[in-house]
């Protein structure tokens, strides 16, 4: 299967006519036909090289504002000192 859903830690803009707008990925080569694009039961946006521009399509479309993405906290790694039993 050459298509999959990409979940998000937010909700995708409505259509115009209320169905929920979902991501979707084409796995294939861009020259054939690939790559990011939304859509719902009654329209899709074109396939873009990244998210980012087919949710900008997505909200033209729709006449929608852009949803607020989130930033995702960044993972703080702290080096722990390892602790040697003492042998007897």
């Amino acid at each position: 299967m050459t298509q999959r859903q990409i979940s998000h830690d937010f909700d995708l803009p409505l259509c115009a006519d209320g169905h929920q707008a979902r991501h979707m990925l084409d796995m294939r080569a861009p020259r054939v036909g690939g790559g990011d694009f939304i859509e719902c039961q009654c329209r899709s946006t074109v396939r873009h090289g990244d998210f980012d521009q087919a949710l900008a399509e997505w909200c033209r479309l729709n006449d929608t504002k852009k949803p607020r993405i989130p930033k995702r906290a960044e993972l703080l790694q702290f080096r722990l000192p390892l602790q040697r039993s003492a042998r007897p």
